[in-house]
Parts: C-alpha cells; sequence; structure tokens
C-alpha cells in the first residue's frame, strides 16, 4: 500500500480529532479512484472530502496526487479552492477543502440552458473577472493548471467563482519552459 508524503500530512487521529463531529452527507461525484463527499459537522460547517483508495494508486497516479495536495496546498487565493489537511486511514487518502456550494459552472450552464435562460451579462462580467484573477495568480506563481474548464470552475452560495482541480496542473521550473 503506497504512503502519500504532502505537506499537511495528518495521522487518522489527528485529522479525527479536527473534523471528528463531521459526518458524510452527501456523494458529490465519482471517479475512477475514489469518491468526492460532502462532510458535514454539527454545528453544519461543510467541507468536501477527496477520497482516494489507496489499493487502486499506481506509480503515476500517485505522482498525480502527490503533484495535486502539493499544489492545492500552496495557493492562497480568493478564487481558488482552499485546501483544509490531508490524511490517510487504512483505504483511503482524504483531502479536505472547501465546499463551494453553488456547484460547478458547468452545472449552472446546464441548468440555465434546460430552462432556455441566460446569465446576465453583469455576472459573466464578474465571474471573468474573477477567474483570470485566479489565473493571473495560479501563473505569478509558475503554475499551469492544464485542466481549467466549466467543470473545474466552482461557485459559491454567493456567485464567487473558485477554481479546483488540480490534477494534473504543472509548475514551470524554467524561464524557457514558461515562453512555452
Amino acid at each position: 500500500r503506497p504512503e502519500v508524503a504532502s505537506p499537511g500530512l495528518f495521522s487518522a487521529l489527528e485529522a479525527r480529532a479536527r473534523y471528528g463531529d463531521y459526518r458524510r452527507d452527501a456523494v458529490l461525484g465519482r471517479g475512477q479512484l475514489g469518491v468526492v463527499v460532502l462532510l458535514r459537522s454539527e454545528g453544519g460547517d461543510e467541507v468536501v472530502s477527496k477520497q482516494v483508495r489507496l489499493d487502486m494508486l499506481r506509480g503515476a497516479d500517485l505522482a498525480q496526487l502527490e503533484n495535486e495536495v502539493r499544489l492545492l496546498s500552496s495557493m492562497r487565493h480568493p478564487h481558488i479552492v482552499q485546501y483544509l489537511t490531508t490524511f490517510q486511514d487504512a483505504d483511503a487518502l482524504h483531502i479536505l477543502m472547501e465546499y463551494a456550494r453553488g456547484g460547478t459552472l458547468e452545472q449552472q450552464i446546464e441548468q440555465r440552458a434546460a430552462r432556455g435562460h441566460r446569465f446576465a451579462s453583469s455576472l459573466v462580467r464578474k465571474w471573468l473577472r474573477q477567474l483570470v484573477s485566479a489565473l493571473e495568480y495560479m501563473h505569478s506563481q509558475s503554475v499551469l493548471h492544464r485542466d481549467l474548464k466549466a467543470a473545474n470552475v466552482f461557485l459559491t452560495s454567493r456567485n464567487l467563482v473558485k477554481v479546483g482541480d488540480f490534477g494534473i496542473a504543472k509548475v514551470l521550473d524554467s524561464t524557457l519552459e514558461q515562453a512555452h
């Protein structure tokens, strides 16, 4: 079973002490390597847990996961999903992040299209400004997201943009690499 080295890696006991009153509320998504669930505390606080099954991890998957945790934990911007912590138990690696209650931009587009409605141009401009701000920050940190799409742009209950899913993001090493 692989051991995942990452920033802020907690033992399951430490994480239980910090997030022990959080209960699984809903499954938000499923992938080949695991599941994304909404956790809710007795006090009503909500976080997302990306739970990756350790028995499914192979070399390339493990490297990609370590890269995602490292990048997400280093990002500090109001329009990037906030990393909270990572812990490992017997079966899975759990990556805890802030919850964007508004779902994905993709979901919002599909819902509007199904009803024949459009977004107000002022809202679209607001989202674009926030998205560009997040991209400028990432690029200033030499991070290239490489999978920016509506499904990876999350919205808060206040309609604020949060860029997430840094699974295939890359840190550019050199000036030459940044120029290409």
